[in-house]
């Protein structure tokens, strides 16, 4: 007759074989789920993230709460990751920033993403816009470039940080030059790309934000969470609730997800390392 502990091991064994998900992955999750964030409560990503977050809720039967550590350049948050256990009820939620830009920004930086999480899906992404008051004499991206060109350190700038260019754009008190998606964007399809205005051809950059666990998160309930999220991004009301804000969303499966930040991350450094930018 076979002990109780033979019979554990040959289950084991025969999912494993079977390639079955873990005991603990199929009954994910049984407590609540904790998101923490690189973002200030009320900004677009926290938004984005707690319509997200309600969603699952629902589908896991679990509260999904979200808790926002906004500052030093999203270290806080990214430190109070890294440092949960590696269990799956605790995600970070970071942008394209963090994960491939700050690698090139900060000589120390105090994580490592690939040695430190496991990423888990991208949620969404948007593209930026070129602004100039209406009366600026710039119509285009190739004006702009000419004029900065000519006269170095004469054209100023503020980043998307300062502030949110929508009101003012539908008060006519500010225009849009070119967008930064590939492609026109459909709800403003008179806005050029930055290549038809002048600019770069094939200029294409985007933000992202991401979701992450800690590393050693096990791989089956790293998976059911990409799969879920992916799931929820697919919900109607969450599509138009994104697309009130602009937002697309923005999934691949896990594997596909690695690859992107691989990319990702050599195309930021390249630019970084050849415009000698560095914020230490």
């Amino acid at each position: 007759m076979k002990t109780p502990i033979i019979h554990s091991v040959l289950a084991a064994i025969t999912l494993a074989l079977c390639g079955a998900a873990p005991t603990h992955a199929q009954d994910y999750p049984a407590k609540p789920v904790r998101v923490v964030s690189t973002f200030p409560v009320g900004s677009g990503p926290d938004v984005a993230l707690r319509l997200v977050a309600d969603r699952l809720s629902q589908k896991w039967g679990q509260p999904v709460m979200v808790e926002n550590k906004p500052g030093g350049n999203g270290f806080i948050a990214i430190d109070a990751a890294k440092r949960s256990p590696a269990d799956g009820y605790t995600l970070l939620q970071m942008d394209n920033a963090q994960t491939s830009a700050h690698p090139y920004l900060f000589k120390k930086l105090p994580y490592d993403l690939m040695r430190d999480f496991e990423p888990i899906t991208p949620m969404l992404r948007n593209y930026f816009f070129v602004v100039v008051p209406v009366d600026s004499p710039f119509r285009g991206t190739g004006d702009l470039l000419q004029a900065a060109r000519a006269k170095p350190g004469s054209v100023t700038y503020g980043s998307w940080f300062g502030g949110s260019a929508g009101p003012l754009q539908r008060a006519g008190k500010v225009r849009y030059l070119a967008v930064s998606a590939p492609r026109r964007l459909a709800g403003f399809p008179d806005v050029p790309t930055i290549a038809e205005s002048g600019g770069p051809a094939d200029f294409d950059l985007a933000g992202s934000v991401a979701l992450l666990a800690p590393k050693g998160t096990p791989a089956a309930v790293a998976d059911k969470i990409q799969r879920d999220v992916a799931q929820v991004l697919r919900d109607p009301e969450v599509l138009k609730r994104y697309d009130a804000m602009f937002y697309e969303p923005y999934v691949l499966e896990r594997a596909e997800y690695v690859k992107e930040l691989a990319d990702e991350t050599r195309r930021f450094g390249q630019v970084l390392k050849r415009l000698n930018i560095a914020l230490d």
